[in-house]
């Protein structure tokens, strides 16, 4: 049961960081650093 929670999380955040890589491409720099803002609040 814990191996599935941890693949679980795994693919979530993977998805999130794949989220990421997209907002980079097509975002200017003060919308990243809004963005990376938001994202260290929710960790």
């Amino acid at each position: 049961m814990k191996k599935r929670t941890m693949e679980r999380n795994f693919r979530k955040i993977k998805h999130q960081i794949d989220q990421m890589e997209n907002i980079v491409k097509h975002t200017k720099n003060n919308a990243l650093w809004d963005h990376e803002a938001a994202v260290r609040k929710k960790l």
